[in-house]
């Protein structure tokens, strides 16, 4: 039993996409998880703590760095190029939440020896709700909502520039 995630390319870029654990979710989980650390260190030193600190560590919610083993894998994903077309990833739990991190490269039409990088987040965006369900999002809608929130200039080495003509 699970549920998929497809995404929509309906822009006329290429882009390249990656789904995994949203990344921001995961920041605010950090500082909650670092908190509960330090009060737990506090209570460890009388011994209170020590079975369920131990049971966690164990059981892969969180190791020695608060990291979730789960999103460590999700980050090794590898990414997949999508021109026009739908993309559909998963096999996830049901309605487990996800972003999607969509790339962008592109000629600078300022100045031909640079390339723009756009970086479009999806977050939160959730796989079906029921067994074998989709659930699909395009790219034009999400940057009509929020538009592209990272863009970098990069200036092409001389080397580079020769390669690609």
């Amino acid at each position: 039993m699970g549920s998929y995630i497809s995404i929509h390319n309906n822009t006329r870029d290429p882009y390249l996409v990656k789904v995994g654990p949203d990344t921001a979710a995961i920041g605010i989980a950090t500082v909650v998880v670092t908190v509960f650390a330090a009060v737990a260190t506090v209570v460890a030193t009388a011994g209170a703590a020590a079975p369920f600190s131990a049971a966690l560590v164990a059981n892969g919610v969180i190791d020695v760095f608060f990291v979730s083993t789960e999103a460590l894998a999700a980050f090794t994903a590898a990414a997949a190029s999508i021109s026009g077309e739908r993309k559909t990833f998963g096999k996830y739990s049901l309605s487990l939440w996800r972003q999607a991190q969509c790339v962008r490269v592109r000629p600078n039409p300022a100045n031909s020896e640079e390339v723009v990088m756009d970086t479009l987040y999806m977050r939160p965006i959730f796989s079906g709700a029921t067994a074998e369900s989709t659930n699909e999002h395009s790219l034009q809608y999400w940057i009509g909502k929020w538009g592209h929130e990272d863009v970098h200039t990069i200036r092409l080495s001389e080397q580079t520039r020769r390669a690609i003509g």
